[in-house]
């Protein structure tokens, strides 16, 4: 895998730590690393989707994004519209 992480797995990641499910939140780390990821792929990984929620939020058609798959988008949006910016800034 070379430090790569699955986007999805990212996205369930970000879900959990936003949720504050924090012991999910560490088992899903936990085994992304068993899984090969590099930790700090991850971390960069979740600041990138912590940006580009907070800009869907700002601007919804930013999500029109063609090299985003349907899935994602859907997952984006959905996260856009529930979590509060300060959330998302903090």
């Amino acid at each position: 895998m070379l430090g790569l992480a699955d986007r999805g797995r990212i996205l369930d990641l970000f879900d959990m730590i936003m949720k504050g499910d924090a012991a999910a939140a560490l088992t899903e780390l936990s085994a992304q690393y068993a899984d090969g990821a590099d930790p700090m792929a991850v971390l960069r990984d979740l600041a990138e989707v912590t940006h580009w929620i907070s800009v869907i939020k700002i601007t919804p058609e930013a999500a029109d994004d063609p090299t985003v798959p349907p899935d994602e988008k859907a997952r984006g949006l959905g996260m856009a519209q529930s979590l509060p910016m300060r959330a998302l800034t903090r």
